[in-house]
């Protein structure tokens, strides 16, 4: 303190039984010091009138007290002597701050910092006076009126019988001094308006565009009831036990999904329930969220949306893109910019209340990242997510009624995001709905027809799996609906189309994995050899898991894609017969053929056209010799050598088969090898694919 300020004068110092130091000063007397702790700094405090300090040669039970330098007793320095007015000040302030009755609270909305200094209880020699007065300070920065603070700190006072019978008055004593305080920080301030200004209201438009009617009384309506029988409250105890009954008696319906519909009627979301949709960025999950928000608003159904990310022209831009007309979105669509918690401040909480006392059919949350900063929440702490997650998304859905979307991000790596989005698991944990994955089939923009695909990661009531697409092993997901946006007419069409095998449709399909993209790796790899490859080389080629790798290529092999002759010392060499695309197979997660009715019996585009010549060494991308598949340039001889590097499509590949151990029918060893001995059809059957 003394280095911030100056030095202290030499004065008379005493060192007390534990060791402390006691320093006497002169003041003028044209204000009364008061008696504080800890206040002036950490470890000083300060004894003036009504105050007492014990003597030398007294003796505590620490130790003795002694006089360690004799000096006569100094004039205090002027720094020091402002800072004692100020907290004289601040204690005046209290003693005239006027005492408020006890107002309303949302328990469910106090911050996690209020509610544990309310609920510590603090024994009769541990500070209950320093403690009460931290509680009154923590409602005060989390933006309660004095008259709330009076109705938390009630409670605790009840339970270590301190200021029973005036906590209004002991709440405005230490409400003035935190005031006072407060307001001397903001003194550098131009204009201030205290230590919580109303923000001024956002000028670039992101106001909402349907006003909500506050629910909250005024000031004049409440009353000094005890805040029990406040019948806003929502006293319904959580611990009492479930009624089971309309289970037992078979009377009990399980929840469905009844929002965002596909074409052939089976919906995704559930109302009164939180979902995620999460995919990278710009791969269209607002948009997607956004076309059922349009629909929505096109029935008559109100919906609301926070937004963390945006803002209101382009969300609204799109909305009228997709149909909705102005007048409907004017009586049908809440939009939300919000930048502040509104745990904090008054005004923000009265104008969230309000909305969470609206009943919408959709909530969206667009932004979950920005929206757990403003929530004072970290993307990876699990705790803080779970106590975000309860304290708005599914807050929301529980008085709103609504189906609550939160649009998140995943991580940028492919392989290791699995069907998570970014952050804490706890983000998945706390859903009680459903999560998508949303991943783009064909590219998404202005003046195009582009497609992604929604998979369902997560199905806690159950509804939507049996409607979905096969079981992808990578990631734990199956395709729920592919959607398909078409904004070549100036306009965004979106259509929500059923996955083209679903498992309710094809039992089969669940068993089945079909490893799509590692075969057009295999097809990209041999189409880049000058020479039959052994199953060997292709594998190191390609890295990652053999037993995928062989399936893949086995898979090839009897699809007609790859062909296999016998090599020297009994090898299979594989060849390329013809490249396979995944976008043009029927069971890949990319096919796009299926979503454009009428197209699906247009011839593709010769493959050799799209792919181009194999890629080959030398300068430029499409000059020079081939360059083999590992890696060195014996392809140069070969070709210089006029040596055989294709083979005619109708030309006989001599390959081994035997017969299979189901059928009994010829099958190339390959696809045995890979299906203990079984061809694809026995495979199938046998449940191996």
């Amino acid at each position: 303190l003394a280095s911030e300020n100056g030095p202290l004068p030499a004065t008379r110092i005493v060192r007390t039984g534990s060791g402390g130091l006691h320093y006497f000063f002169r003041h003028p007397g044209h204000f009364t010091v008061r008696n504080s702790t800890s206040w002036l700094a950490p470890g000083i405090d300060i004894r003036g009138k009504g105050g007492q300090v014990v003597a030398p040669p007294s003796v505590s039970g620490r130790g003795p007290y002694e006089v360690i330098a004799d000096h006569p007793v100094a004039e205090a320095p002027d720094w020091l002597l402002e800072l004692l007015h100020e907290h004289t000040r601040n204690y005046d302030n209290g003693r005239s701050t006027e005492a408020k009755g006890a107002e309303h609270v949302d328990m469910a909305l106090v911050p996690e910092r209020v509610r544990i200094a309310a609920t510590t209880l603090i024994g009769e020699d541990e500070g209950r006076h320093k403690h009460f007065h931290s509680i009154v300070a923590a409602c005060y920065e989390a933006g309660y009126t004095q008259g709330q603070t009076v109705t938390i700190a009630a409670p605790w006072c009840a339970a270590v019988d301190k200021f029973v019978g005036r906590v209004e008055s002991e709440v405005a004593r230490s409400w003035g001094k935190i005031q006072a305080a407060a307001d001397k920080q903001n003194e550098w301030l131009p204009d201030s308006a205290g230590p919580n200004p109303t923000p001024l209201h956002p000028t670039n438009g992101n106001t909402a565009l349907k006003p909500v009617p506050n629910p909250t009384p005024a000031a004049d309506d409440q009353d000094d009831t005890d805040p029990d029988d406040d019948p806003a409250l929502d006293l319904t105890p959580t611990w009492r036990p479930v009624d089971l009954e309309p289970i037992l008696t078979g009377t009990y319906q399980p929840e469905t999904p009844q929002l965002y519909p596909r074409s052939d009627g089976v919906a995704l979301v559930y109302p009164g329930r939180v979902h995620s949709f999460h995919g990278e960025s710009e791969s269209g999950k607002s948009l997607v969220v956004q076309a059922e928000a349009a629909r929505l608003i096109g029935e008559r159904r109100d919906v609301l949306y926070i937004d963390f990310e945006s803002d209101a022209g382009a969300v609204v831009g799109r909305l009228l893109d997709m149909g909705a007309t102005p007048d409907l979105i004017r009586a049908h669509f809440t939009y939300l910019r919000p930048d502040n918690d509104p745990r904090r401040f008054p005004h923000e909480r009265e104008e969230f209340a309000a909305v969470a006392a609206g009943r919408y059919a959709l909530a969206v949350i667009d932004g979950m990242t920005d929206a757990l900063g403003v929530f004072g929440a970290g993307t990876k702490d699990n705790d803080e997510i779970a106590s975000f997650m309860r304290s708005f998304p599914r807050l929301l859905a529980v008085r709103t009624g609504a189906a609550v979307i939160i649009i998140d991000h995943v991580t940028k790596d492919a392989d290791s995001r699995g069907r998570f989005a970014l952050g804490g698991q706890a983000k998945m944990n706390a859903l009680d709905g459903s999560a998508y994955v949303v991943e783009v089939v064909e590219a998404l923009g202005r003046g195009l027809r582009g497609a992604v695909s929604l998979r369902v990661a997560k199905d806690r009531p159950g509804g939507v799996r049996p409607h979905c697409g096969p079981f992808r092993k990578l990631d734990r997901t199956q395709e729920a609906a592919r959607v398909v946006i078409d904004s070549t007419g100036g306009s965004i069409e979106v259509h929500v189309e059923a996955p083209h095998r679903t498992v309710d449709s094809d039992p089969e399909a669940a068993k089945t994995w079909r490893p799509t993209v590692l075969m057009q790796k295999v097809s990209d790899f041999l189409e880049h050899a000058v020479a039959g490859v052994s199953q060997t080389t292709i594998e190191e080629g390609l890295g990652g898991t053999r037993d995928h790798v062989r399936k893949a290529l086995a898979l090839l092999v009897a699809e007609g894609f790859v062909e296999v002759e016998s090599g020297p010392r009994n090898a299979r060499l594989h060849s390329l017969s013809r490249p396979y695309f995944a976008d043009e197979d029927p069971e890949s997660d990319t096919y796009v053929g299926w979503a454009e009715p009428g197209q699906n019996d247009t011839t593709p585009p010769p493959r050799r056209d799209r792919a181009g010549t194999a890629p080959t060494a030398g300068s430029g991308d499409r000059a020079g010799k081939p360059v083999s598949p590992t890696g060195d340039r014996r392809g140069q001889e070969l070709g210089s050598e006029g040596s055989k590097t294709t083979t005619a499509p109708d030309a006989e590949k001599p390959y081994l088969e035997v017969a299979c151990a189901g059928c009994f029918r010829p099958v190339p060893k390959a696809i045995a090898d890979t299906w203990s001995g079984r061809c694809s059809n026995c495979a199938r059957e046998a449940g191996l694919l």
